[in-house]
């Protein structure tokens, strides 16, 4: 979707499901975005899977933004977390594609956070130099 001249924002179906049956996970990034569009454009991917990572990147997407992993939420799930998303929390820069996956504002599970608050995050976009 064209959000205004230069500026796309596009989303694919949450992966999850696909993820453990152990499925195709990019078809859907390949039916939003089958080229680089030529315009700055934002991602967004419930799931920061390393395969929808690398091709969101190849494809010419601007800015990814994902969740899912809520930083690990309770001490010491953040370990097993980090071993299944290599990029689970924070900003990342992948080629060029910058990469922000959210703890979100929420939980999974028990109602509780331990070491992992929740975030809301605001970002400005700015046009390049």
């Amino acid at each position: 979707m064209e959000l205004a001249p230069g500026l796309v924002l596009a989303g694919i179906e949450d992966i999850g499901r696909a993820m453990r049956n152990e499925r195709e996970i990019t078809s859907g990034l390949a039916r939003t975005i089958p080229a680089p569009t030529g315009s700055a454009t934002i991602l967004m991917s419930h799931i920061p899977a390393a395969g929808v990572i690398e091709e969101a990147s190849a494809r010419g997407v601007d800015l990814m933004l994902s969740g899912h992993t809520h930083g690990g939420q309770i001490w010491p799930f953040g370990y097993a977390v980090q071993k299944r998303f290599a990029k689970y929390i924070g900003a990342y820069d992948v080629d060029g594609m910058m990469l922000y996956v959210t703890r979100g504002a929420g939980s999974w599970g028990p109602r509780m956070r331990l070491w992992q608050p929740g975030e809301i995050i605001r970002l400005t976009l700015r046009a390049p130099a």
